[in-house]
């Protein structure tokens, strides 16, 4: 089957189409600190909001090397609570943060009203709260209003080498961390292997998961390469987010949605914020059907993601929601017809 562009969660470095000559966000990444990658961001906000005896809340559905990274930092002062992307909610009863311990609230691709925040903020205001915005950077939810600090990758939804970006109501930005630095050796691979990819993909992947690695093993807080900050300025959001809703809304439409499994969306969200938008998610009745649909989707050379591999989770529930979910890195690159393609192989599982 033929797609547009290979539908893979990698992407190769941006081409002229996603470029503009009139800079966007630019004020927007004037006011933050940028990072070579959203779990530095997260370091980087740790470090800050933590005391000697601060407590770090993150969910038990998060990646899991992130949560290793802190682990090493933190030990058993971080602790997990349950929160679920196919529940509308966090499970509340499962936090209990005393004054001055942080919880990291995630907006899991971009589908979760962060307005229950804001409403559990309201009796907890001594309790640092961190949203992770990975999925949708830009989202209009993505605000100091609620959270004292606001992170997200960039790499996830940006056809970038390496980024991520940290914003605070309570720091102004250091001048250290507006600024680019060397690129990291994680980037580097990625970069090589996006260029590689151009020419034979298949071998390009192993670099992509080689660059996965190293970024997992990496340990210092890094800023964001000269190349990233500078493409920053001419990438072309508004038209990038524009396709990802069109690829979404037509992919959706065309699902039967009595197949066995779900989209998982917000539709306030969705419907007023284009910039909440991420990669169609799905969340299967059980593990076998998403395992076919998996296979299928490969048989076509589509590889989709799995957030994350159940066997690297800590808690029972977070590893059988992980089991029954699926992201297709089909966006911006990609086109109705792809969209069409996706479908119509999903409703004949």
């Amino acid at each position: 089957m033929i797609f547009s562009e290979q539908i893979t969660p990698f992407m190769q470095l941006p081409r002229e189409k996603y470029l503009t000559e009139v800079a966007q966000f630019d004020e927007f990444f004037g006011s933050v600190e940028l990072f070579s990658s959203g779990r530095d961001a997260l370091l980087r906000a740790l470090k800050q909001a933590s005391t000697a005896k601060s407590k770090i809340f993150i969910p038990d559905y998060f990646c899991p090397w992130i949560i290793k990274s802190i682990r090493e930092s933190f030990g058993e002062r971080l602790l997990l609570y349950a929160d679920y992307p196919n529940n509308p909610t966090v499970d509340f009863n499962s936090l209990n943060p005393q004054p001055t311990d942080i919880v990291v609230a995630v907006n899991f691709f971009g589908t979760r009203d962060m307005q229950i925040w804001a409403d559990w903020k309201i009796s907890n205001s001594q309790v640092v709260l961190i949203g992770d915005f990975s999925h949708c950077p830009f989202s209009m939810q993505a605000n100091c209003d609620i959270f004292d600090y606001v992170f997200a990758s960039l790499r996830k939804t940006l056809p970038l080498c390496d980024g991520g970006y940290l914003r605070s109501k309570h720091h102004n930005p250091n001048k250290m961390f507006c600024n680019a630095g060397e690129i990291s050796e994680f980037a580097t691979n990625y970069a090589l292997s996006s260029m590689l990819a151009n020419v034979d993909y298949q071998s390009a992947e192993n670099f992509y998961y080689n660059a996965e690695m190293r970024l997992n093993a990496k340990r210092n807080v890094s800023r964001i390469s000269f190349y990233s900050k500078q493409m920053l300025a001419k990438l072309d959001f508004d038209t990038m987010w524009d396709a990802r809703k069109k690829v979404f809304t037509t992919f959706e439409n065309l699902l039967d949605k009595n197949r066995g499994f779900q989209i998982l969306k917000n539709s306030k969200t969705f419907n007023s914020d284009n910039f909440s938008i991420f990669c169609p998610t799905l969340y299967f009745d059980d593990v076998s059907l998403r395992d076919i649909a998996y296979a299928r989707l490969g048989e076509v050379g589509v590889l989709p993601s799995i957030y994350w591999s159940a066997k690297f989770l800590e808690s029972e529930k977070a590893k059988a929601v992980a089991s029954r979910m699926m992201t297709i890195s089909v966006d911006f690159r990609h086109n109705e017809s792809d969209a069409m393609k996706l479908a119509d192989i999903l409703n004949n599982i």
